[in-house]
């Protein structure tokens, strides 16, 4: 049984994001790149909805989400998801599917923290 879209992610200073949330199972999170929204994915989301959780992010100053300041440093931003995306999951384990560029912030961002499908860092 598939549960409703989720509203974004409940209001937190330190986690201003989005999040499309749709059916049930292991979660899948989506994240949009460059000037993106959950948009970006909305041919992915049903269909791995019918046997993922999947949650499509909008990121802090894209699409749904709130802005953030435009002095913003990376390391702060990927700080704001990273907290975003724990509130989201509960701790559970997740997969996440990214866009080249949030793959590449996220590996030159706290020692590289992401690999593709492929395994490479």
């Amino acid at each position: 049984m598939m549960s409703a879209a989720a509203p974004r992610i409940p209001d937190r200073a330190t986690a201003p994001l989005w999040a499309h949330s749709l059916g049930c199972g292991s979660n899948v999170i989506l994240v949009h790149g460059g000037r993106g929204s959950h948009t970006h994915w909305i041919r992915n989301i049903r269909p791995l909805s019918e046997r993922y959780r999947v949650h499509a992010l909008d990121l802090p100053g894209f699409g749904n989400a709130p802005d953030v300041s435009g002095d913003i440093s990376a390391e702060a931003y990927l700080s704001l998801v990273h907290e975003g995306v724990l509130g989201l999951i509960k701790n559970e384990p997740a997969a996440v599917l990214a866009s080249r560029s949030v793959v590449r912030l996220l590996q030159t961002s706290r020692g590289g923290l992401a690999r593709n499908a492929a395994g490479w860092r």
